[in-house]
């Protein structure tokens, strides 16, 4: 008898459902560390372009806006 209501259809779609939860939650696991690796790139990108000298905004010939990002200026 126990092993009929074990493969019910009830049982089936619980399991499914319970599996499916656990995909899904394993997958927003690897995606939040996948995240936390680009905040840390973005972060030491911050940190060293905020360590630059200041630019001073009156200065003609910018480089690129790359290496005007993030940056201290100068009034």
């Amino acid at each position: 008898m126990l092993l009929l209501r074990m493969f019910s259809r009830k049982w089936w779609l619980t399991t499914l459902l319970v599996l499916l939860g656990t995909a899904l939650c394993v997958r927003l696991g690897i995606w939040q560390l996948d995240r936390l690796d680009q905040r840390r790139a973005f972060n030491a990108q911050f940190g060293s372009m905020r360590a630059l000298h200041p630019l001073a905004l009156d200065a003609e010939g910018f480089d690129s806006v790359d290496t005007m990002e993030w940056r201290s200026v100068q009034v």
